[in-house]
């Protein structure tokens, strides 16, 4: 954290900046964090790319200001006065659409009370946050102050409050919907820290964040379209030729989400033998629309295992007269190239697809199970894993024969922060096949002009003339 001096126009428009050129922080809380020390508080930098967990965040930033709050206010004999301002939703579509970054002699916008209480504060910092566990936050903020906890909604009255007691007021914003709401959000802090003041307390600290990141305010399509891919509700669509399975645990706080536009159940048979035996498609079966009555009771959500198991309730197709689809979710700390896994940068952490699983029943035969390659099936946490055509999955043993082929593939788990899918990670590579054309024509072209500059270069004149006033030059030839 450093000590800041944030102009009129452009205070917000900061945390814009610092924000939304990294993907990856596009579905980050922003964390604001204002202090009204006499002497600036030093900290480290927040790390440009790398939203924080609660765990960093705490050890990073919040311990040490408890520990500056609570040796400055000893050494002054006066109490501490914290306020924890949050909203239920706060992502940076708000701050950009409403902040007012940009007008010529801006006061803030909606925002105008944290702009004027972060030009005011000796120390800022401005940190994008994984989702907070604001109730962990609050705690560590009053073990560490030894403060009490005065829980407020923006139309309850500050109860009384003694001279010389340690503070930390938890001002809880409703769920804003429009650009008014957001605004009458903002004079409630307002009128909170004014009210503080009139009763002797003057504001020792300010955090300002939210809950979610989710979007508490509807933006335009425009906006959602650069930042989503297939960016789904989490109830089913309204076309039941799409398949969309969600897994939630007892609070129904969900944990998987599964999409597809269309599944195609693919049986392989042997033909030839010996050397020549070859496995080859026997049929592909349109199942997606079959797939909207499967059921998904037995499915579970666990700290870091989550598993989906869809299950047919009735024969799918005429042949197919039951099917199991079981896929299951992992935390890694590794990402998975070419079927090999490999570390990551240090730090990295997100989810895998680490088994996929097909149970079936095709014509009274014995029920048979085959798992599927799945280990490129991965995102960092909070975003989503999206595919257009996936295309046949490949069965782990040569000798099963069966698969699925899905298109319009978009799945995710663990660390939600909106209601439906995050910000994809598409599977398409850096490099596809337009690009590596136009790479090697281009090299091709230099290497014919580079070869022919060669050339020129190497022309020589004569080194002798004919003197036309001389004898003339006679070359002997044997």
């Amino acid at each position: 954290m450093t000590s800041l001096s944030f102009r009129s126009r452009y205070l917000l428009s900061s945390l814009i900046l610092f924000i939304s050129p990294i993907s990856s922080l596009c579905v980050s809380v922003p964390f604001i964090l204002s202090s009204s020390h006499t002497q600036p508080i030093w900290l480290s930098e927040p790390p440009l790319g790398h939203p924080l967990d609660s765990d960093q965040l705490t050890s990073t930033y919040i311990d040490p200001l408890t520990a500056s709050l609570t040796t400055e206010a000893a050494a002054a004999r006066r109490p501490v006065t914290v306020v924890v301002a949050v909203h239920p939703y706060l992502g940076i579509g708000e701050l950009t659409r409403y902040g007012d970054v940009y007008s010529s002699g801006s006061q803030g916008g909606v925002f105008y009370k944290l702009k004027e209480t972060i030009d005011a504060a000796t120390s800022n910092a401005i940190i994008p946050l994984t989702t907070p566990n604001i109730d962990s936050l609050v705690g560590d903020l009053a073990t560490g102050l030894n403060a009490s906890l005065i829980p407020l909604n923006i139309d309850e009255e500050i109860p009384s409050l003694s001279t010389d007691g340690n503070y930390i007021v938890l001002l809880q914003f409703t769920p804003s919907s429009s650009k008014e709401e957001l605004l009458n959000n903002e004079k409630s802090l307002d009128s909170l820290l004014s009210g503080l003041v009139s009763r002797g307390r003057p504001l020792s600290a300010l955090v300002y964040t939210a809950r979610d990141a989710g979007g508490a305010i509807q933006l335009p399509e425009s906006f959602a379209a650069s930042r989503r891919i297939l960016a789904l509700p989490t109830e089913a669509p309204n076309n039941a030729s799409k398949v969309l399975f969600r897994v939630a645990d007892s609070s129904d706080k969900q944990c998987i989400l599964f999409y597809a536009s269309r599944v195609d159940f693919i049986l392989y048979k042997f033909v030839g033998s010996g050397a020549s035996k070859t496995k080859v498609v026997e049929s592909t079966t349109d199942i997606t629309e079959n797939m909207s009555d499967f059921e998904t009771s037995n499915s579970s959500c666990g700290k870091d295992v989550a598993t989906l198991v869809a299950t047919s309730v009735t024969p799918v197709t005429k042949e197919l007269t039951n099917l199991t689809v079981t896929a299951t979710y992992t935390q890694c700390t590794v990402e998975t190239t070419g079927g090999v896994r490999r570390p990551r940068w240090p730090g990295w952490k997100g989810w895998c697809l680490n088994d996929l699983r097909l149970t079936y029943i095709v014509s009274s035969q014995p029920e048979k199970s085959v798992a599927l390659f799945t280990d490129e099936v991965f995102a960092p946490k909070g975003m989503s894993y999206a595919c257009t055509d996936v295309g046949a999955l490949r069965p782990r043993l040569y000798d099963d024969l069966a698969s699925v082929k899905l298109s319009g593939f978009q799945t995710q788990s663990f660390w939600f922060v909106a209601p439906g899918f995050g910000v994809a990670g598409d599977c398409v590579g850096w490099f596809t096949g337009p690009i590596w054309t136009g790479i090697l024509s281009t090299l091709l072209l230099v290497a014919i002009f580079l070869s022919g500059l060669y050339m020129l270069a190497g022309l020589q004149t004569m080194d002798r003339f004919d003197d036309p006033r001389g004898p003339g030059i006679s070359v002997n030839q044997e």
